[in-house]
């Protein structure tokens, strides 16, 4: 009879941690889904903004691509405005050490500083 018992109360218990695991795993895949439509979000915004003004100083601004991600640029205030994700996808690069994507970024900001050296002189 122990047995038995033993054996039912295990099964139970299996099923409450499955349970509670599948419920877990649902709030994992609702979460990741967030995570999802929040970059498409942000990268549909930032990919269709083409042209505006700086609400600092009125300074232009500039849809640019580097290295395949959307940043707007405003070379006058020496400043770009980029997504949460956009700036994940720099650190992994730079992680992963991703030298085309690094190369491309070094590539803008040295295009920006010589721009502005010209601009001073």
């Amino acid at each position: 009879m122990d047995s038995t018992w033993d054996d039912l109360k295990r099964v139970r218990e299996e099923e409450h941690f499955i349970k509670e695991e599948t419920q877990k795993l649902k709030s994992l895949k609702a979460d990741i889904h967030a995570k999802e439509t929040q970059k498409e979000d942000d990268k549909n915004v930032f990919s269709s903004f083409q042209k505006g003004s700086s609400a600092l100083t009125g300074s232009p601004l500039y849809k640019m691509t580097v290295a395949g991600e959307t940043v707007i640029d405003c070379p006058e205030e020496k400043s770009i405005t980029m997504s949460y994700h956009t700036l994940q996808e720099i650190i992994e690069c730079l992680q992963d050490g991703n030298a085309s994507a690094i190369n491309a970024w070094k590539a803008f900001i040295k295009e920006h500083e010589e721009t502005t050296d010209e601009k001073l002189q």
